[in-house]
């Protein structure tokens, strides 16, 4: 069973939580890896490192889908947590903590502050002149106090 529990996933945000090890076991941190191919051991990035509070849980994020890595964020992810014990990493369960499978939020894609995050630059077909073969575009960009504008 995996350890990390989800809390939410809504709107492309993840979070969840992990169980905090006692003082003394010599857990120092935990990583936090995420993949779109749980097969290939290779395919999980770093996402977050957490340093162990010793008591309690460990939240894990808020995290939207672009911290993530995930290039198809309509596609169902995997997370996997690890223990840092010194410069060593060691699963939290051994074999038996596979890696959580998520299903993507209900908000299809990226939205839009996010993919202006990510230095994409949507546009918008408004219209298509048939006589001399041109499109009309809009461009959606960042505003002056915040938000965003149409140009």
């Amino acid at each position: 069973m995996p350890l990390i529990t989800q809390v939410s996933n809504a709107n492309a945000i993840w979070s969840g939580t992990i169980p905090a090890d006692a003082a003394g076991t010599g857990i120092t941190s935990y990583r936090l890896y995420c993949a779109q191919n749980a097969e290939v051991k290779g395919a999980y990035r770093l996402v977050t490192v957490v340093a162990n509070p010793g008591v309690g849980v460990i939240a894990l994020g808020p995290l939207r889908y672009a911290d993530l890595f995930l290039i198809t964020p309509t596609r169902p992810f995997y997370l996997r947590a690890v223990a840092m014990i010194g410069n060593q990493e060691q699963d939290l369960m051994g074999a038996a903590s596979p890696a959580l499978t998520v299903t993507p939020s209900t908000i299809k894609g990226w939205s839009l502050e996010q993919l202006l995050e990510q230095d994409v630059r949507p546009v918008m077909i408004v219209g298509y002149n048939v006589a001399n073969n041109t499109f009309y575009p809009i461009n959606v960009v960042p505003g002056a106090g915040g938000g965003f504008k149409i140009e």
